[in-house]
């Protein structure tokens, strides 16, 4: 079992209006072992 507490930020950045810049953060965010916002 694995659980990964996601920041709100997250959230707002994955379903931003402009969908290349959602595409993005969701290509960065699977790149990830720990989620870095900073990143």
């Amino acid at each position: 079992l694995s659980l990964q507490i996601i920041p709100i930020l997250l959230g707002e950045m994955l379903s931003d209006a402009d969908s290349k810049k959602a595409k993005r953060v969701m290509e960065a965010m699977l790149q990830m072992n720990k989620i870095d916002i900073a990143q």
